[in-house]
């Protein structure tokens, strides 16, 4: 994220940031306009046409009707409107009030110079909108609204839509076409920024939600809020500031935003728990944004608690995969990895976890004739153990970390103590903190010492152990097991079902 966000971002807790130069001419000089009800019609080409076709219909209505009256009738309309807290209302009452000019009595056979017809009823091009550019077809506006209206945006012209019905594709691209079309238009700006955190393009959302929070959009200032509780990369985790902008948000009729501040005492009282017991803050934290799931939430939630001896998935995948998002953090932040960390990482990765040694030939060649008599003897069911389908470890590791290092980052920005703590515990992880490795020939001792029960005599049966598990799924919890209790942890590892095509063939004979 630029360096600018977060100086942007604090300005909002000073002052709403009205735009100097209006764009769009409405009945009225947009560059006089003082109340906000001005500055709303002045930022919208919708209602700047609006006020153009009323301020039309008023003028034929006075040079035919009761001038008095409709002077009388006009003020109180203008205050009557000056009372609208949204868009929408502004819309409906200028379309009420051309519908009640255009009955006024003409003489008979003078044409009418305003229709009765609404915007929404009448071709886009025909609205004349007097000293600014036409405003050409409104489609990409009326789509943005109907594709990426946020359900409980005051500001929106359509019921809106609910995150999980917003199609990002679609809505990023409509709200793009409306957003070149009219760039003042808040409400358009946050509803291309809420397509852009559905596909997870936090960067140019934070963005959008900026623009739109300057104009003073409440929905765009909730959801700043929300992600600088929850944090996503460019944005920090940030309470205090989050309180300041849910502020801003009920302040310009954000509804919603009002629910969280009352409840805000408890949940920053929550928030700081979790921080202090290293648990997952997003869990109690209210959010706008939908959070991407894990894809192996067992390594990355283990791995935030450093609950090491936890993570069940084979220990040289899940290293290939840290390393992988190791990396991705490196490419991000600068401080949490160097590329030389990275570098250590992956050397530490690839070492010889089992302490072989000398043996390692010998065991390499009776661990290959195992597999090749088992898959001989039970070809079907040596392929499935080995392709499971649905399973994530059959996957590329670089693949499955870029997921879930957007996922980590959707949680966890740069240099927060959520991401200080995980890099921390990844480096434990895979530097062998808690499970050292063996030296060499230890565990072929051990083996030779008590070994399960098998056809073969112990030093046969520990080579062909010994060279399956290269190829077999060892968690680090199971490897450390086979340093203290090598039986048990081996008959575990040899039990496991993707493993038993593996050592069938050392324990009953090839």
């Amino acid at each position: 994220m630029k360096n600018s966000v977060q100086s942007m971002v604090l300005a909002l807790l000073l002052h709403f940031v009205w735009p100097g130069e209006p764009s769009f001419a409405a009945s009225f000089d947009c560059a006089q306009a003082r109340t906000v009800t001005e500055k709303t019609i002045c930022l919208s080409p919708e209602l700047s046409a609006l006020d153009a076709q009323m301020a039309d219909a008023y003028r034929a209505a006075i040079a035919t009707g009761d001038a008095d009256q409709l002077r009388a009738d006009q003020r109180a309309w203008i205050r009557q409107r000056n009372r609208c807290q949204t868009a929408m209302c502004l819309v409906e009452a200028h379309r009420a009030r051309i519908a009640a000019l255009a009955t006024v009595r003409r003489p008979a056979g003078t044409p009418s110079s305003v229709p009765a017809t609404s915007l929404a009823q009448a071709p886009a091009a025909s609205v004349p909108r007097q000293g600014s550019k036409p405003i050409g077809t409104l489609q990409g506006i009326q789509a943005c609204d109907r594709l990426a209206a946020h359900p409980d945006d005051p500001e929106a012209f359509t019921q809106g839509v609910t995150d999980a019905q917003l199609d990002a594709a679609a809505s990023a691209n409509a709200c793009q076409r409306a957003v070149l079309e009219d760039p003042l238009a808040p409400r358009l700006r946050f509803q291309l920024a809420r397509a852009y955190l559905k596909s997870g393009k936090f960067e140019p959302a934070i963005d959008e939600l900026i623009a739109a929070s300057e104009m003073g959009h409440g929905a765009a200032l909730a959801t700043l809020a929300d992600l600088h509780l929850t944090g996503v990369q460019g944005i920090e985790v940030d309470p205090v500031l989050a309180h300041s902008l849910y502020e801003k948000a009920v302040a310009s009729g954000f509804t919603p935003a009002a629910r969280v501040l009352s409840d805000f005492a408890d949940m920053t009282d929550a928030f700081a728990k979790a921080e202090a017991s290293d648990a997952n803050t997003s869990s109690v934290l209210p959010s706008l944004v939908a959070l991407k799931p894990y894809a192996m939430p067992n390594i990355v939630e283990n791995i935030q608690s450093k609950k090491l001896d936890a993570i069940v998935f084979d220990e040289l995948w899940v290293k290939d995969y840290l390393v992988n998002i190791a990396d991705n953090i490196r490419a991000v932040c600068e401080g949490h990895f160097t590329q030389q960390d990275v570098e250590r990482l992956k050397a530490q990765s690839g070492a010889d976890h089992f302490g072989l040694g000398q043996a390692t030939v010998g065991a390499s060649l009776l661990g290959a004739m195992a597999a090749l008599s088992q898959a001989m003897k039970d070809p079907g069911a040596f392929a499935a153990a080995h392709a499971s389908a649905g399973d994530v470890l059959n996957e590329d590791a670089f693949d499955v970390a870029m997921k879930d290092t957007e996922a980590l980052f959707q949680r966890h920005s740069c240099h927060t103590p959520g991401l200080e703590q995980f890099s921390k515990n990844l480096r434990a992880f895979v530097g062998n903190e808690q499970a050292p490795l063996p030296p060499e020939g230890a565990l072929m001792n051990a083996c030779m010492r008590d070994p399960p029960q098998s056809k073969y005599g112990p030093r046969d049966f520990c080579l062909c152990f010994g060279g399956g598990l290269g190829k077999a799924r060892v968690s680090q919890a199971n490897r450390n097991l086979l340093a203290k209790d090598f039986k048990s942890a081996a008959v575990a590892i040899m039990t496991i079902d993707r493993n038993v095509p593996q050592f069938q063939s050392c324990r009953s004979g090839f």
